[in-house]
């Protein structure tokens, strides 16, 4: 059954000046923003400016600046955390810890996504210099915590941390030796834990462990399943470069009865599944358990190059923004799959295709820095 962990952690000092989202999430511009703005954050470790031609060196040898300079705390600080999070509206709030790479590998914690194994081997080839985890992976319990652990009057206690970033609200209290027992002895009596966010991570950190023959500790953020919010991500491509593929993928369209449609605000939320190609979009109508496996399976499988070309981008607001994708070629919208297939499918050992589900809360870049080794 899983354990849950303690874990060291080098914290920020003064981390509403130096975290930030996930790499991915920023365009170059915005990029530039941060680095202007700041001037000690986390952008800055792993934003090289490349002095040798080794990326990950460079941003290994910035880490330790950081260390020495004194911008993280110079000791690790051991143990597990309760952490909250404020935001529109909304509150995460749940344990920061560990689980070992051999409970992801044995499948006590499930997993629901496939994933591209060139990002695998770029982002272990990172841990292999780097040697730190920047951001915890997100992983759900299905029953309640125990009730023995009084969470509210841990929060009566000093915060670790206490700050505002991007109009949230983070808030952290450290649990004493007698909580952490609890949560240990609490975990091994789970029948499972879910991963929700993190695939990579976690598939990059048991590549790591399969080379060094030994189970690394895994950053992560355990929260109720009550807390998840489950979102779609868009699978687009801007310019396709075989006209053949977008001929084919009108073909499969139709022979699995989606239908031309004229969109507009209301049309853009009746679908549970719409593609558009060209400039001309499709509908499809009826009861999808899951619609990324019926796209992948149906209307792409027999493409793979295209396939293979498509991005992918969080779908928040659930609607097709015609003007946004007027001059993009082929792109894919969907709703969300439910937390009851999702949790069905990750006990049954069925992957979905990768990028099938956008799963809040997602956490800050470089607030929980963790070593490796």
């Amino acid at each position: 059954m899983p354990v849950f962990q303690p874990l060291s952690f080098f914290l920020p000092h003064t981390p509403q000046n130096q975290v930030m989202r996930s790499l991915e999430d920023y365009t170059p511009q915005e990029i530039t923003a941060l680095k202007s703005y700041q001037k000690e954050g986390f952008i800055h470790i792993i934003q090289a400016e490349l002095k040798t031609e080794d990326k990950n060196l460079e941003i290994r040898r910035n880490w330790i600046n950081a260390i020495n300079n004194q911008l993280y705390t110079p000791q690790k600080k051991t143990g597990v955390f309760w952490y909250k999070i404020k935001t529109q509206g909304l509150t995460f709030q749940g344990l920061i810890g560990a689980c070992s790479a051999l409970e992801f590998k044995k499948r006590t914690i499930t997993q629901h996504e496939k994933v591209y194994e060139h990002r695998v081997q770029l982002m272990a080839d990172y841990l292999e210099t780097v040697r730190i985890q920047a951001e915890p992976v997100v992983v759900i319990h299905e029953e309640a915590l125990d009730s023995k652990i009084d969470f509210i009057q841990i929060e009566t206690r000093m915060t670790v941390f206490d700050f505002q970033y991007e109009q949230t609200h983070h808030q952290m209290w450290e649990l004493n030796r007698a909580e952490i027992e609890q949560v240990m002895h609490w975990s091994i009596h789970q029948p499972h834990f879910h991963l929700a966010d993190g695939h990579h991570r976690v598939a990059s950190m048991l590549h790591y462990s399969h080379q060094k023959q030994k189970p690394a500790p895994i950053s992560c953020y355990l929260i109720h399943q009550s807390q998840l919010e489950l979102q779609s991500f868009v699978w687009f491509l801007k310019t396709c470069k075989s006209k053949d593929d977008l001929d084919r993928l009108v073909e499969k369209i139709k022979l699995h009865q989606g239908k031309q449609i004229d969109l507009n605000a209301a049309e853009s939320k009746r679908f549970e599944i719409t593609v558009k190609v060209g400039k001309t979009y499709y509908g499809f109508e009826g009861d999808f358990s899951n619609p990324p496996a019926f796209i992948n399976g149906n209307l792409l499988a027999p493409l793979p190059h295209l396939a293979e070309a498509l991005q992918y981008q969080p779908d928040p607001k659930q609607g097709v923004d015609s003007a946004k994708w007027k001059d993009f070629e082929v792109a894919f919208f969907m709703k969300p799959i439910s937390k009851a297939v999702l949790f069905d499918l990750a006990r049954k050992g069925k992957n979905l295709p990768a990028k099938s589900t956008y799963i809040l809360p997602k956490l800050l870049t470089g607030l929980f820095v963790s070593p490796i080794e």
